[in-house]
C-alpha cells in the first residue's frame, strides 16, 4: 500500500466486512478499505492506546489509556465508540 507515513500498529487489527481497522502509538485509529487499499477514516484519540479494538455492527469500540509516547502521554483510561456509516 505504500503509506510510509504511518507508524507501526499499536492495537491488534479487526476486519469488519471492507474495513481494516487499527490503531497507531500515537492515539489514533485508522480505517482501510480492503477493496480500494485505501485509508478511508483517521481520527485522533484522546489519549495513546494498544488494545484491541472491538466491532458491534455499526460501533467500533476503542480502549484508550496506553503507555505514554513521545507524541502523547498517557491519559485517563477511557472507552471511545465510533460509529462507522456505510
Amino acid at each position: 500500500m505504500g503509506h510510509a507515513s504511518l507508524q507501526p500498529a499499536a492495537g491488534r487489527i479487526t476486519v469488519s466486512n471492507n474495513l481494516v481497522l487499527t490503531t497507531l502509538w500515537s492515539g489514533t485509529l485508522i480505517a482501510l478499505n480492503r477493496a480500494i487499499e485505501a485509508i478511508v477514516y483517521r481520527k485522533a484519540l484522546p489519549t495513546t492506546t494498544n488494545a484491541p479494538l472491538a466491532v458491534f455492527g455499526n460501533t467500533v469500540l476503542v480502549p484508550a489509556d496506553g503507555p505514554e509516547t513521545s507524541a502523547k502521554g498517557g491519559g485517563d483510561p477511557q472507552l471511545v465508540a465510533y460509529t462507522v456509516r456505510s
